[in-house]
């Protein structure tokens, strides 16, 4: 009785242990599990952060290249303002000239 007694205490202990194993596996697949899980979150923010940085470099870019377009216009707007002030003035000088010889 006594043998049968201490076996199936054996027994009991032995299932005790497999059963606390048996629960730390699934502790540390439960871990690994919510790793991975914060790893894909943490690589979609970075490609989505990715993302919006490229559009705004790209934003940018555009917003330099227009207002290089709005100077290199304003430019060309104030050469020919200048070049019709100077045939104004031409044409002015000319009459003048015209008009003292009369």
């Amino acid at each position: 009785e006594e043998a049968r007694l201490k076996a199936e205490a054996d027994e009991r202990a032995v299932a005790e242990e497999a059963g606390a194993v048996t629960r730390g596996a699934e502790i540390s697949a439960a871990k690994a599990k919510a790793a991975a899980a914060d790893n894909e979150v943490a690589r979609r923010q970075a490609t989505k952060d990715k993302q919006t940085e490229h559009q705004a470099a790209k934003t940018k870019t555009k917003e330099e290249a227009a207002r290089h377009a709005r100077e290199a216009e304003a430019a060309e707007c104030g050469e020919q303002a200048a070049s019709a002030d100077k045939r104004k003035a031409k044409d002015s000088g000319e009459t003048a000239a015209a008009d003292a010889a009369k």
